[in-house]
């Protein structure tokens, strides 16, 4: 019985010593930075997939964003079933960007006018979009930061 006993202690410090363990890698592990609409600064290319005002059909976008997430000399290039191949120039901005990365954002390329919610990743260089709020337009993409 003393030796279950010895057993049963030795278990118990040895789950303890692995819970201060984690507890101390848990501390001293780095937090990761706050996304902010500078951290956005600079060259993106994106692909945006979906059903628009010509129909389905897939898009390619450049632009580069300034410091306050302006971008004024991007392009569109689409491929689509009622329109076929569109090239026009897009401005993209930055309308809203909370520190965990989810935020709002507006596309406009030629007539079209896009409300797009956007979710950043902790490292700032991958940028998910989708169009829940326009009607008529379902639209989601995805652009990597060049």
């Amino acid at each position: 019985m003393k030796a279950m006993n010895n057993k049963t202690k030795n278990r118990i410090s040895a789950l303890l010593v692995a819970l201060a363990v984690v507890t101390v890698m848990a501390v001293a592990a780095p937090t990761a930075s706050a996304v902010t609409v500078a951290s956005l600064t600079g060259s993106w290319q994106g692909t945006i997939m979906g059903q628009g005002g010509c129909g389905l059909g897939s898009k390619l976008i450049n632009f580069t964003l300034d410091s306050g997430g302006f971008s004024t000399s991007g392009s569109w290039n689409a491929n689509t079933v009622s329109c076929g191949v569109v090239s026009e120039p897009l401005t993209f901005t930055i309308t809203s960007l909370g520190a965990n990365g989810a935020g709002t954002a507006t596309l406009t390329a030629g007539g079209l006018v896009l409300h797009l919610d956007i979710q950043v990743n902790p490292a700032s260089n991958v940028l998910t979009l989708v169009d829940i709020s326009d009607a008529g337009n379902y639209e989601e993409g995805t652009a990597i930061k060049q």
